[in-house]
Protein backbone atom coordinates (compact mmCIF):
# COMPACT_ATOMS: atom_id res chain seq x y z
CA UNK A 1 0.00 0.00 0.00
CA UNK A 2 2.88 2.28 0.59
CA UNK A 3 4.66 1.72 -2.58
CA UNK A 4 1.36 2.81 -4.38
CA UNK A 5 1.14 6.37 -2.42
CA UNK A 6 5.32 6.82 -3.37
CA UNK A 7 4.60 5.97 -6.98
CA UNK A 8 2.20 9.21 -7.85
CA UNK A 9 4.43 11.71 -6.59
CA UNK A 10 7.13 10.17 -8.20
CA UNK A 11 5.03 10.01 -11.55
CA UNK A 12 4.14 13.72 -10.88
CA UNK A 13 7.60 14.66 -10.37
CA UNK A 14 8.55 12.64 -13.55
CA UNK A 15 5.51 14.64 -15.55
CA UNK A 16 6.26 18.01 -14.19
CA UNK A 17 10.27 17.56 -14.83
CA UNK A 18 9.17 16.70 -18.83
CA UNK A 19 6.92 19.39 -19.64
CA UNK A 20 9.52 21.87 -17.46
CA UNK A 21 12.56 20.85 -19.35
CA UNK A 22 11.31 19.33 -22.79
CA UNK A 23 12.42 22.81 -24.74
CA UNK A 24 15.83 23.21 -22.32
CA UNK A 25 18.63 23.12 -24.55
CA UNK A 26 19.83 20.04 -22.55
CA UNK A 27 17.34 17.60 -24.71
CA UNK A 28 18.27 19.35 -27.67
CA UNK A 29 19.96 16.53 -29.48
CA UNK A 30 19.70 18.68 -33.00
CA UNK A 31 23.54 20.95 -32.20
CA UNK A 32 23.72 22.44 -35.40
CA UNK A 33 23.76 26.13 -35.46
CA UNK A 34 20.46 28.15 -36.29
CA UNK A 35 22.00 29.13 -39.47
CA UNK A 36 22.85 25.82 -40.86
CA UNK A 37 19.07 24.64 -39.78
CA UNK A 38 17.72 27.83 -41.83
CA UNK A 39 19.20 26.62 -45.10
CA UNK A 40 16.92 25.76 -47.86
CA UNK A 41 14.09 27.01 -49.76
CA UNK A 42 10.95 28.39 -47.15
CA UNK A 43 7.72 29.27 -48.74
CA UNK A 44 5.65 32.24 -47.25
CA UNK A 45 2.14 30.56 -46.54
CA UNK A 46 1.09 33.24 -44.54
CA UNK A 47 0.75 37.23 -44.27
CA UNK A 48 -1.11 39.94 -42.88
CA UNK A 49 -1.86 43.23 -42.82
CA UNK A 50 -1.60 46.10 -39.86
CA UNK A 51 -5.20 44.73 -39.58
CA UNK A 52 -4.91 41.22 -39.55
CA UNK A 53 -6.24 40.86 -43.14
CA UNK A 54 -4.38 38.22 -45.19
CA UNK A 55 -2.39 39.39 -48.03
CA UNK A 56 -1.71 36.53 -49.67
CA UNK A 57 -3.25 37.05 -52.59
CA UNK A 58 -1.71 40.37 -53.10
CA UNK A 59 1.91 39.07 -53.03
CA UNK A 60 1.79 35.54 -53.60
CA UNK A 61 1.70 35.41 -57.97
CA UNK A 62 1.52 31.85 -58.06
CA UNK A 63 4.29 31.72 -54.79
CA UNK A 64 6.44 33.63 -52.61
CA UNK A 65 9.53 31.52 -51.51
CA UNK A 66 13.58 32.14 -50.65
CA UNK A 67 16.24 30.33 -50.79
CA UNK A 68 18.58 31.36 -48.10
CA UNK A 69 22.31 29.15 -48.79
CA UNK A 70 25.40 28.50 -46.96
CA UNK A 71 27.72 31.50 -48.32
CA UNK A 72 24.77 33.93 -46.85
CA UNK A 73 22.88 34.02 -50.41
CA UNK A 74 19.55 34.79 -51.01
CA UNK A 75 17.51 34.13 -53.88
CA UNK A 76 13.46 34.79 -53.73
CA UNK A 77 11.08 35.20 -55.68
CA UNK A 78 9.16 38.00 -53.13
CA UNK A 79 9.44 41.10 -55.71
CA UNK A 80 5.24 41.53 -55.17
CA UNK A 81 5.87 41.34 -51.75
CA UNK A 82 8.95 43.51 -51.49
CA UNK A 83 6.99 46.14 -53.36
CA UNK A 84 3.68 45.61 -50.81
CA UNK A 85 6.68 45.91 -48.00
CA UNK A 86 7.93 49.11 -49.64
CA UNK A 87 4.78 50.88 -51.38
CA UNK A 88 1.86 49.72 -48.90
CA UNK A 89 -1.26 48.69 -49.88
CA UNK A 90 -1.44 51.11 -52.83
CA UNK A 91 -4.13 49.84 -55.80
CA UNK A 92 -1.52 51.07 -58.35
CA UNK A 93 -1.99 48.86 -61.29
CA UNK A 94 2.08 49.45 -61.78
CA UNK A 95 3.57 48.19 -58.71
CA UNK A 96 1.24 45.19 -59.15
CA UNK A 97 2.68 44.85 -62.95
CA UNK A 98 6.24 45.17 -62.29
CA UNK A 99 6.31 43.12 -59.26
CA UNK A 100 4.38 40.29 -61.13
CA UNK A 101 6.78 40.78 -64.28
CA UNK A 102 9.64 41.09 -61.65
CA UNK A 103 8.87 37.46 -60.32
CA UNK A 104 8.20 35.69 -63.70
CA UNK A 105 11.55 36.83 -64.99
CA UNK A 106 13.03 35.08 -61.31
CA UNK A 107 11.31 31.79 -62.72
CA UNK A 108 12.39 32.03 -66.07
CA UNK A 109 16.06 32.10 -65.14
CA UNK A 110 15.39 29.70 -62.58
CA UNK A 111 16.48 31.62 -59.56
Amino acid sequence: MKSVHLLKPLLFSCAIFILLFANCGLLDFDNRPTKSRMEGVWQVTEAYDEDGYSIMDQIAFPITAFHLSSDNTVISTAGPMAMYLVYGASNSKFLEVVGKVDQVFNYASLN
